[in-house]
């Protein structure tokens, strides 16, 4: 097939792909719950897991449709890392809280596990999060955290299913090692797992000790090769750094920036989308990206300044300092793997500045690695360290096809 007819051939799919998710819509597990299978709520007392991202079709937050119900009792909401109404920003701690008369129980605070008490009262807990599919975003090690803790106390977990924004298909990264174990990789999966957030809890639940009693409201009409904008469904940033479906793109190859000496873009109103530091040639950057990337990404040559946007937050990487960089806007998403593209990123970043160049701790904890690490200050070529994940990768590729349900 000539590359010509491989064009039109990808255009079509996409096409069609577009067009059945437009006359085929799409239902959450959320909204499958309330219309069809409200009984198995009905005259509970309910623990919700959820924000104000978690919301139904039509806009309408998912806390405010299971209040209109009146079927049920909420006993409580649990919030997770930047809070129910998804105000704090990374890593900020957050004290519990009441809304409406309902108890907000923080699990990102003192404890990040339900407690005994938090789930005296608890018949079910739901859990409604949007997740955007990479194992460094800690909604998931949340999940895992709860089935844990519901699965010791006999609290079933029903989860509302919902879209993978990355689809279901692409899977790429080093499969975690047990001693990077941390709360930004709370299991074996590889950086970016290509699975629902129901499709994880069912693999997380095979792998505690006291499994929880653990249903799954499957959606309607997703298919795995969707992305995000396939879908016809409004978007809710799912947190304060997430700021659009653009983004969540890039971010499984701009959060590692976060583990070295550059800005990841932290403190703007581009993070993730822009990376730089005070010691960049902006110039050789941008040309190298293009030389190296320029099919996937247009590359502007940019100077920003991060600012402290709250004064809860930590202070980024070079407070109200100027950082020379770029922003990356990506054009061709039929040849952009993330994780790929993040090793070549750094490789570029790592030549272009020797001895200013610095990888830290939190590095390996987002690799769920030191190998990387290794690979990219001794020298390694980028495809050389994308081969060394990948039989460890096939391995997790046939374990998943277990806990896939599209």
């Amino acid at each position: 097939m000539t590359k010509k007819l491989l064009i039109y051939a990808a255009v079509i799919s996409a096409a069609f792909l577009f067009v059945y998710a437009q006359e085929s819509q799409i239902k959450l597990g959320n909204e499958i719950l309330l219309e069809e299978k409200i009984e198995l709520i009905k005259n509970k007392r309910i623990g919700v897991v959820t924000n104000t991202a978690a919301i139904l079709s039509d806009g309408t937050p998912f806390i405010n449709a299971l209040l209109d119900t009146k079927e049920m009792k909420i006993a409580a909401i649990f919030a997770l890392e930047h809070g129910f109404e998804l105000r704090s920003a990374a890593g900020v701690l957050i004290d519990n809280s009441e809304v409406d008369q309902i108890k907000i129980h923080s699990l990102y605070g003192s404890t990040k596990k339900p407690t005994h008490s938090m789930l005296n009262d608890v018949d079910i807990i739901l859990f409604d999060i949007q997740d955007i599919g990479a194992r460094f975003y800690t909604y998931i090690s949340s999940l895992k955290y709860i089935l844990e803790s519901a699965g010791q106390q006999g609290v079933k977990v029903i989860v509302l299913d919902r879209p993978n924004p990355l689809g279901g298909i692409y899977v790429d990264g080093p499969v975690l090692e047990n001693e990077f174990k941390s709360f930004i990789g709370i299991d074996n999966l590889p950086v970016v797992h290509g699975m629902t957030i129901g499709e994880l809890a069912l693999f997380f639940n095979d792998r505690i000790e006291y499994r929880a009693e653990l249903e799954i409201i499957k959606m309607q009409n997703w298919n795995r090769e969707y992305f995000w904008d396939d879908l016809n469904l409004p978007w809710e940033n799912p947190s304060p750094n997430i700021m659009n479906f653009e983004t969540v793109l890039l971010y499984p190859a701009t959060c590692f920036f976060e583990g070295t000496n550059l800005s990841e873009g932290r403190g703007t109103y581009l993070p993730f989308n822009v990376f730089g530091a005070p010691f960049i040639d902006t110039s050789s950057l941008k040309n190298e990206i293009e030389k190296q990337l320029g099919e996937i990404f247009a590359v502007r040559a940019i100077e920003f300044i991060p600012i402290s946007i709250t004064d809860k937050a930590p202070n980024p990487k070079y407070l109200n300092q100027s950082c020379k960089g770029v922003q990356i806007i990506l054009n061709n998403r039929d040849n952009y793997k993330p994780v790929e593209t993040a090793v070549y990123l750094l490789d570029i970043v790592r030549k272009l500045n020797p001895g200013k160049f610095k990888i830290n701790k939190h590095f390996d904890l987002l690799w769920g690695t030191d190998k990387v690490k290794k690979s990219i200050l001794s020298g390694k070529s980028p495809e050389k360290i994308i081969e060394s994940w990948q039989e460890e990768l096939s391995i997790f590729k046939e374990l998943r096809k277990n806990y896939l349900i599209y």
